[in-house]
Parts: C-alpha cells; structure tokens; sequence
C-alpha cells in the first residue's frame, strides 16, 4: 500500500515535466499586451526555455514571445537580436516555467490533485 503512495507521489511530479515546457508564442508590432498568442508545447531539448523579446530598431517595435534555447537568451546569438542591423536595442527574458514568458497565473497540476485526493482516501479508510 505505501509503494502505490510513494509511486503516485512521484509519477504525479514527474509528469509534468515529461510533457515538455509550454510557452506562450505570438508576435506584435504594438505592445506587449497586443501580444495575444496561444499556449505551445516546445519541442525539447532544442526549445528548453520560454523567451520575450524586445526589439527596438529606430522607432519600430518588435515584441515577441516564443520557445527558445540557451542561444536564445543571450543578445549575441538571439535570432531577433541577431537579424537587427544598425543601432537598435534589444532586451531578452529566458524563464523555464509554464507560459512563464505570459504573467499567466499560476496553474494547478490535475495529476497532483488526484494523487493527493486518493492518497487522503486511502488513509481514511485504512484507519
């Protein structure tokens, strides 16, 4: 009975992470909260990160939220930073929650609900 328990236990905190990291991607000329994407499943290990970007090159803006790499967190090799020509500015956020790159609110693992609903069930009844 205490192996279901510890194997629930752990199945329900590594299964999130099995699925793969999920990050906001959309692309905006206006401001970030123009930036209305959709919630995308990164493709690991190549898109470990979520990222924003924001790319100023003379008065034009770019705002961007996409998966990303280590490569992409860092101005140098950044694909937005990267394809600017000129003066311009560039800032970068990397974060590896779940839509981190959103300000979403935070979300709560159906897994883990379960797994600790049934844990309290069978505790009550072995009692």
């Amino acid at each position: 009975m205490k192996l279901w328990f510890v194997a629930a236990i752990l199945i329900s905190v590594a299964f999130p992470s099995v699925l793969g990291l999920k990050c906001m991607t959309c692309t905006s000329a206006e401001s970030w909260d123009k930036c209305e994407g959709k919630s995308t499943t990164c493709v690991a290990p190549m898109a470990d990160k979520c990222v924003k970007t924001y790319l100023k090159v003379g008065s034009v803006e770019t705002f961007t939220r996409s998966c990303g790499s280590d490569a992409s967190c860092d101005k140098e090799t950044n694909p937005t930073c990267k394809a600017a020509s000129g003066s311009f500015e560039c800032k970068i956020d990397c974060c590896t929650g779940d839509d981190c790159n959103a300000g979403a609110a935070t979300r709560i693992s159906g897994i883990l609900l379960l797994s600790c609903a049934l844990a309290s069930l069978m505790m009550f009844f072995k009692a």
